[in-house]
């Protein structure tokens, strides 16, 4: 079965982690797995209390099945609109948003986030989580971001770190705290909240969600028994990644405030 995703094969494999002959099947993989990022609540709780207008609009750039949009929705006097370059993503967040009858405020759609940020529209709110610098320069891709921010608006981002004395393997985009935080503050924008998970809080994640992953792929070979080489090698290697991120570590979630400019 092919993919027909909005960014290239490759480059889509590479966000989701997963080998691009695996990508048809991920969906049953990822069917109990709905929140592919952060707690929704975590989101809402850092979005509490900001200064907002009475009926604002947010911008999720890879958004997944869309769980914190909807979230958010039945949250804040809002209009959502999300985007990530995987179809049935995409066409799963359409279905949740009619059975939760909010898809008069949420707007999903299956793009490319680079495409959706060369538009001239503005949003009050911009949620970039578990996506990654876009354009292979975390500086370049922030500045993108902006421009789709109003002034005084906010970018809600979720990142990783190396924990002291720790040694990047296998994440070799990570640096300390020091340097995100001073990625983050390149702009002069001010960092108005942050989360940082605690360790307990990492792992029960890793193991819920490597749980749901393990539940998703029996489902899958049950159907196709063959495939469980493939299927294997991609569990054990969200298991070795789980363990790094454990270890070495932190991730934080952070409220930024857009400049005048």
């Amino acid at each position: 079965m092919k993919v027909n995703a909005a960014i290239p094969i490759d480059v889509l494999a590479h966000y989701l982690e997963a080998p691009a002959e695996l990508l048809p099947d991920l969906p049953i993989i990822l069917s109990y797995l709905d929140e592919l990022g952060p707690s929704p609540k975590d989101v809402y709780d850092l979005m509490t209390g900001l200064d907002l207008p009475q009926r604002f609009k947010i911008l999720d750039l890879g958004c997944g099945k869309g769980a914190i949009d909807i979230f958010l929705a039945q949250q804040f006097n809002c209009s959502i609109r999300g985007i990530d370059a995987f179809p049935p993503f995409i066409n799963y967040a359409i279905k949740k948003a009619k059975d939760f009858k909010l898809d008069q405020v949420c707007e999903f759609e299956c793009n490319d986030i680079k495409k959706e940020l060369k538009k001239n529209s503005q949003y009050d709110v911009v949620i970039f989580v578990s996506v990654g610098d876009i354009y292979g320069d975390y500086i370049e891709t922030l500045g993108e971001i902006r421009k789709v921010i109003k002034p005084q608006g906010y970018l809600i981002i979720e990142d990783g770190f190396l924990k002291e004395n720790k040694i990047n393997r296998g994440f070799h985009e990570y640096g300390c705290y020091s340097q995100l935080i001073d990625l983050l503050s390149h702009f002069q924008d001010n960092i108005m909240k942050e989360r940082l998970s605690s360790t307990e809080e990492i792992i029960n994640q890793n193991k819920r969600n490597n749980a749901a992953l393990e539940k998703g792929a029996n489902e899958l070979l049950k159907r196709y028994p063959e495939k469980d080489g493939l299927v294997n090698r991609y569990l054990e290697a969200q298991k070795k990644e789980s363990e790094i991120i454990e270890q070495d570590l932190g991730i934080g979630l952070w409220v930024i405030q857009k400049g005048l400019n």
